[in-house]
């Protein structure tokens, strides 16, 4: 029942949280380059629904359906594939992970055989790839000292107002 509860408020607040992201990405436009792996957080939500409503009973077609909403949230994601590969390492690339393992489940769920299920393991694969670099990367960052380190402050400078 617990479990049942906690679902129902992800179902609510899922739709209202993305609208609001989508309307703050139309307005003032993507947010800064060093938080674009968190992007990747728009795979999530409809892959988490997915598993748990076939969890809960659901019927196979409503799996199959948020499936879809999940692709296409990866290949939107997935065209700044290139830009997150070029930017130094941060803790907001292991933002990627989950959202990648949910896909995967979710593939694997739906299509337990056939070639979809190539697809699963397809995923499968990346997301473990993706995990092993971003536990490399956090190890290199915390041996050289870059992974903690505060982010550049711009100075402010006073300036006098001139006199009339």
């Amino acid at each position: 029942e617990w479990a049942a509860a906690q679902f129902g408020i992800g179902l609510l607040f899922w739709p209202v949280i993305t609208l609001m992201l989508v309307v703050r990405i139309a307005g003032q436009g993507m947010w800064a380059e060093r938080l674009l792996p968190a992007t990747f957080i728009f795979i999530a939500p409809p892959a988490v629904v997915g598993l748990s409503a076939l969890q809960f009973g659901a019927p196979p077609l409503a799996g199959w359906a948020l499936w879809g909403m999940t692709l296409f949230s990866f290949l939107w994601v997935g065209t700044l594939a290139r830009r997150i590969a070029n930017l130094p390492f941060g803790l907001p690339h292991w933002g990627m992970s989950f959202p990648l393992a949910a896909f995967a489940a979710l593939t694997l769920r739906i299509a337990p055989t056939g070639p979809l299920a190539m697809a699963g393991v397809a995923l499968l694969a990346l997301t473990s790839l993706v995990v092993a670099a971003l536990v490399l990367a956090t190890v290199r960052g915390l041996r050289d000292g870059s992974l903690l380190a505060p982010e550049p402050v711009a100075t402010l400078t006073p300036t006098t107002a001139a006199s009339a």
